[in-house]
């Protein structure tokens, strides 16, 4: 009885090595198609920049609502590339391929890789394995966005509105696929599935009413929080769509409408690909597109490449693929250590304005304010401002913010404002107020930053107008286009993808809020905005943050030097670095904006010669609390000096330093243990939000501006639905997420403005306003 049952499991265990053997092989066969999903989770599941791009599908507005299908269309093309293009890998096929041959019929039509009869078992389960790895595959693919939609609410919700996580769903789906691979399991659904009266009509049927079903789910949508659900199940339809399309194509029509449906995918591929190389090398081109679908068409014109090479080294014995790889690979680290390598070199513009000090600057501030500050009995506000970084979101939060006040009190920042820093998305906000209300304090011009009235998108500020531009495409683009090959082969001069964003940038302002003055505001010099005409007013200090690579230093562009003081220490001056490599020069504000950021990968490494390489302020700090602190030190410093020159201010007369926080919304993660090889890693990627968590603590919440979700009414020319609302349910509101990139939805734009009428926000933004107005400007 033991030697039966050992004798048993020894049949079985050598059956599962032998499928086991089979499998891995085919996986091998298919390699291209492996990578290429491996890229697509990695960009949808692992990139906090990417990971919410499918939330905006649920927050698309009319006039851009074919993108949906546009993404459909590209997800089935890739994925019936990944199904079609290894059949031509078969010896019976390339041998006797040419190029006429390759679009004329494709391979299982002419039988290259059919089933056969007379032969094995064993046969059977390979060639079952070889027909079947390309169809799951290419379902994968689509199953992996839909997955990445409940993936993005997770990340941005902290729990799964199907009580089940994404990633175990994602497990059960593979265990799923790996049944399906086996022969047994596979035959026995396929005779359920032949149960079915009538394939030959009722196949076509289930497709047509599949379709259906993506289409009612679009529609359905209300670009609330909880239509997350609609846009999953929508993707899940597409994947079954997709499975059901590749395992019963021989139930659809003749050999001559397989053959058509083959030339339009071919079609497809040959226009993604003309699409790939115009938004490659006309970057305007980008901009018109979701950030996905260049994503999409991307990876489209990747796999073609592989799938050429492949096909061509197969045909000829040589292995290019791995060739090229290869030189790809040492090419590119090659060049990125060549010192002439200067794509992603930040341009020095001339700039022959000298700094002050920082203890210089501070006491030319306490002067142009002393009547002011003298006024009242009560002490006088000095506003410090730092704002968190997190995209676009961030940048809008906080020009929202300063919008309000400086609608509230123009003497906001002429008189109170004494410094703004931050990190990422919150600096780059912080800019795009400063240059304009820099250029008000100026030439004392009455503008406001409220929307002109009328406008199309219902926005309230000029803020809003210019994040509505799409400014994550065109990065995305440079990364998966002409700067990679750059990288490789360095063979053009153009302007990197850090470039394009700050021209965009500068474009967006000049457009939406400089009212087209006679050049664009942020493509000035940085120190041209701190001349001595401009110092002698004392204006607030712009400081942009960015963390340098080599030594991980929180390196500062500052319009003054702090070489004097030991209330900043161990931060790099990069103004007074860059200006012993070029005199007398510095670069763009746009560029100083880009600095602080460079967020991974989606921006490049910014290079300067001499001094090393640059990257995201987030990197080191989060938040810029640390300068803020230097500063608030040194001005409480310097007042007690300036107290004691000054004999005509009482000695008990003190500054109200007002730290003014503008931070996201967090969300604290739970306790979760990790294992002795993964605890070291976690603690590596943690420590950045740990030390802007420490930060925020520091500074308190006193101050502190939270950006939260906040319900909006729905806009009615989406407002639409089938199903009838139960009076307990609210249909007079939409409750958007509030994605993290470069490119924002009209919704989420629309629900970050209502967060500025939220009770607490604005009383605690209006107490300050009150703050400021007891005391007499002159």
């Amino acid at each position: 009885m033991i030697k039966e049952i050992i004798a048993f499991l020894r049949k079985y265990l050598r059956k599962f090595i032998d499928w086991l053997r089979m499998l891995f092989t085919e996986v091998g066969n298919n390699m291209i198609s492996v990578i290429i999903i491996f890229l697509f989770y990695f960009i949808l599941w692992e990139f906090p920049q990417t990971i919410d791009l499918l939330l905006i599908f649920n927050q698309v507005d009319s006039e851009r609502i074919q993108e949906i299908p546009i993404y459909y269309a590209l997800l089935v093309l890739l994925g019936s590339i990944m199904w079609i293009g290894p059949l031509y890998f078969d010896p019976r096929v390339y041998r006797k391929m040419s190029v006429k041959g390759f679009f004329a019929k494709p391979p299982q039509v002419f039988g290259a890789v059919g089933s056969q009869s007379g032969y094995s078992p064993v046969y059977y389960r390979k060639m079952h394995i070889q027909k079947t790895v390309p169809k799951l595959l290419g379902c994968l693919l689509i199953i992996i966005s839909s997955l990445g939609v409940l993936n993005a609410f997770e990340v941005s919700e902290g729990y799964s509105p199907l009580n089940i996580s994404a990633s175990n769903i994602f497990l059960f789906t593979l265990i799923f696929f790996l049944l399906l691979l086996v022969y047994p399991v596979y035959r026995f659904i396929r005779k359920l599935l032949l149960l079915i009266p009538g394939s030959k009509i009722s196949v076509p049927i289930i497709l047509f009413l599949i379709v259906v079903g993506i289409v009612l789910l679009g529609v359905l949508n209300r670009q609330d929080q909880e239509d997350v659900l609609k846009l999953f199940f929508s993707n899940s339809l597409l994947a079954l769509l997709f499975l059901a399309f590749t395992f019963l194509f021989r139930k659809i029509g003749s050999d001559a409408t397989k053959t058509w449906i083959f030339r339009a995918l071919l079609g497809l591929i040959i226009v993604a690909l003309a699409a790939y190389l115009c938004f490659a090398f006309y970057t305007p081109f980008a901009r018109r597109l979701n950030p996905l679908l260049i994503v999409l068409i991307s990876l489209i014109a990747f796999q073609m490449l592989a799938f050429v090479l492949k096909f061509t080294g197969k045909k000829y014995k040589v292995p290019l693929v791995t060739i090229f790889i290869i030189l790809c690979f040492f090419a590119g680290e090659s060049i990125a250590s060549n010192n002439s390598f200067n794509h992603f070199a930040i341009e020095p513009i001339p700039d022959m304005e000298n700094r002050i000090s920082i203890e210089e600057h501070i006491e030319n501030w306490f002067n142009t304010r002393k009547g002011a500050i003298l006024s009242a009995d009560k002490d006088y506000p000095v506003i410090l401002v730092s704002a968190e970084g997190g995209g676009s979101r961030a940048g809008l939060w906080s020009f929202l913010v300063h919008s309000y006040l400086h609608e509230q009190y123009p003497a906001y920042f002429s008189k109170h404002l004494f410094s703004l820093t931050g990190a990422s998305g919150g600096g780059v906000g912080n800019a795009m107020y400063y240059v304009k209300a820099s250029e008000v304090m100026r030439t004392n011009e009455d503008f406001s930053f409220l929307a002109e009235n009328g406008n199309s998108n219902g926005y309230m500020y000029r803020a809003s107008e210019l994040y509505s531009e799409n400014f994550l495409s065109t990065s995305i683009s440079g990364l998966l286009g002409r700067d990679l090959f750059q990288s490789i082969f360095d063979f053009f001069t153009f302007d990197d993808r850090g470039r394009l964003l700050e021209e965009q940038w500068e474009e967006a302002h000049y457009e939406h809020v400089s009212d087209f003055t006679a050049d664009p505001l942020l493509g000035r010099a940085f120190l041209s905005y701190f001349d001595q005409q401009m110092m002698k007013k004392s204006p607030p200090l712009l400081i942009i943050n960015t963390t340098h690579i080599q030594t991980g230093q929180y390196a500062l562009v500052s319009p003054v030097s702090f070489d004097t003081i030991n209330e900043l220490p161990g931060f790099k001056d990069l103004i007074f670095n860059f200006q012993e490599e070029y005199p007398d020069a510095t670069f763009r504000l746009s560029t100083a904006m880009s600095l602080t950021a460079r967020f991974p990968y989606i921006s490049p490494v910014a290079r300067v010669s001499g001094i090393g390489q640059f990257a995201d302020a987030g990197y080191y700090d989060n938040i810029g609390g640390g300068v803020t602190k230097g500063l608030k030190d040194i001005i409480e410093a310097e007042w007690e000096k300036f107290k004691e020159k000054d004999s005509l201010i009482p000695a008990d007369k003190g500054l109200n330093v007002v730290q003014l926080l503008i931070k996201n919304e967090e969300q604290v993660p739970g306790l979760k243990y990790s294992t002795q090889l993964r605890a070291p890693l976690t603690a590596l990627l943690n420590v950045r939000s740990g030390h802007t968590r420490e930060m925020k603590e520091h500074i308190g919440d006193e101050w502190a501006i939270n950006l939260k979700r906040t319900p909006i009414p729905p806009p009615e020319e989406l407002f639409f639905s089938l199903t009838d609302k139960s009076e307990s349910q609210d249909t007079t509101t939409i409750t958007p997420i509030l994605p993290l990139g470069r490119y924002m939805s009209r919704v989420a734009i629309l629900s970050m403005e209502k967060r500025l009428e939220n009770p607490v926000v604005k009383d605690r933004l209006d107490s300050l306003v009150t703050l400021m107005k007891e005391f007499k400007q002159e």
